[in-house]
């Protein structure tokens, strides 16, 4: 990003922006997200950007995002390009990799109607904000950019406040019985979080103007008890910004917050909050009994499961925590969180072979549901493994045909119904297996590991005299 003062815009010898603009912004996957057309020299791809209040970048996009865009050596500047004559240059000094904690690739997958099919690609930051003064309306879902400067009264409570040397917006806060504080305001993740040190679960947080106005922010939002906090001691997220209009005026550092929409029912987020905070995982068990509908139903429903395995509860308390996960988890995400789910009990657990196996079957009846999902044929060739190595033959070919028939071209699976065929004395079948193992490794040399593939030639050579003496 180039060196700017506090505050001010970016410096470069590329226009900014048009005088003024509205972008259409949205909320997917808890985010607020614009649409904007990337364009470089040689390519542009439709995408959707997230806002992200508090990070100082510029512009950070995915690898695969910046490698389309196929920026020659030398190319100054990418464009930014939105309906309504909005278009903005970002130097090329000024792109940076995404580097979030967020799988933008699975969450554009989830959220693709919402996001009008455009694929999450990575960032707007306060570093490309600043150039502008700001409305954000999530609630008539725009986006204004104004000239800095520009004059606009802001309407709401309006509140200066302290901008950090990256650019970071502080508001001064009061809370509890009258004690002073900041918020942070933020926008990458949806709750809004306070110290935990400072135990606020009930006690509200106020902004108060300079005239005595005074904003009760705690009504409309939960505030998520957080250890260690290093930005302040609140932090705010989405779901507060979807209860107001926000206004920067970044030359007087001073926002304005003017209410939307009236506050709900934090009784739900309150209650998981408390679950979170204890030691006991049963709490989230009834949590998700009281509030089925809760947002939090598929993190409370992952931590009663985690907790379970954990302490190593038995196997039906550990299967019932799984499909209540996977009966939390979005539909379209079922199938491959199934096989994570199985593939992390084999690999961490394997002398858990009940508690593997239960949930492996449990998962798989999750994965069944969609047809056209090849996870299903995955975790059966899991299973096949699992037992198989527990001494259950019969089992294990089940699962193997099973996972053959959707996998017909997967060295492992033929290979391991090769070994089962050969132990049933089922010679003929296992010569054949031996063979079609034979053939996907000169398909593939990376398929089978070195010793593997000594085995199926050793075993081709042993059983060809014999293949003649048996009926498959």
């Amino acid at each position: 990003m180039c060196a700017a003062a506090l505050g001010a815009p970016r410096s470069d010898t590329e226009e900014p922006a048009l005088a003024s603009s509205t972008l259409k912004l949205g909320i997917a996957a808890q985010r607020i997200v614009v649409s904007v057309e990337l364009v470089s020299a040689a390519a542009s791809q439709s995408v959707s950007l997230m806002i992200d209040l508090a990070a100082p970048t510029v512009l950070a996009l995915r690898e695969d995002v910046m490698q389309s865009l196929k920026l020659a050596e030398g190319e100054k500047a990418i464009s930014l390009v939105a309906a309504g004559g909005f278009r903005s240059s970002v130097p090329s000094a000024q792109l940076e990799r995404y580097t979030g904690t967020l799988d933008l690739k699975r969450l554009s997958t989830l959220n693709s109607e919402v996001l009008d099919y455009r694929p999450l690609a990575g960032a707007l930051g306060i570093g490309f904000l600043r150039d502008f003064d700001v409305v954000l309306d999530t609630r008539a879902r725009i986006l204004k950019l104004l000239p800095r400067g520009s004059g606009k009264t802001a309407t709401g409570l309006v509140r200066s406040v302290r901008v950090d040397r990256e650019g970071r917006l502080y508001v001064p806060v009061t809370y509890g019985a009258g004690a002073n504080g900041e918020l942070l305001l933020a926008s990458d993740e949806y709750d809004s979080r306070v110290d935990a040190s400072l135990k606020l679960s009930e006690a509200p947080v106020s902004l108060v103007s300079r005239s005595g106005e005074s904003l009760d922010l705690s009504r409309h939002v939960a505030l998520r008890p957080t250890h260690s906090m290093t930005e302040g001691s609140m932090r705010s997220g989405v779901g507060l910004l979807e209860h107001f209009r926000l206004t920067i005026d970044w030359g007087r550092k001073q926002i304005a917050l003017e209410e939307t929409s009236p506050a709900g029912d934090l009784t739900a987020d309150k209650a998981y909050f408390a679950a979170e905070t204890s030691t006991d995982w049963e709490e989230m068990a009834d949590f998700i009994r009281r509030y089925p509908q809760s947002r939090f139903r598929e993190e409370a429903a992952r931590k009663l499961l985690d907790g379970r395995i954990a302490d190593n509860k038995d196997t039906a308390a550990v299967v019932a925590a799984a499909r209540i996960y996977l009966e939390a988890v979005p539909e379209k995400a079922r199938p491959e969180t199934a096989l994570a789910l199985a593939t992390q009990m084999a690999v961490n657990y394997p002398e858990r072979v009940s508690q593997v196996i239960g949930v492996g079957e449990a998962v798989l009846e999750s994965a069944k549901k969609d047809p056209k999902a090849l996870e299903r044929y995955q975790i059966h060739r899991l299973l096949g493994t699992v037992r198989l190595a527990s001494g259950d033959i019969d089992g294990a070919w089940k699962d193997f045909l099973a996972a053959v028939f959707g996998l017909p071209e997967d060295a492992q699976i033929n290979l391991s119904l090769a070994r089962i065929y050969e132990r049933q004395g089922r010679i003929g079948r296992a010569y054949s297996r031996y063979q079609l193992t034979a053939l996907l490794m000169e398909k593939n040399s990376g398929a089978l590991s070195a010793a593997e593939q000594t085995e199926v030639k050793s075993a081709l050579d042993r059983l060809r005299s014999k293949v003649s003496k048996h009926e498959s």
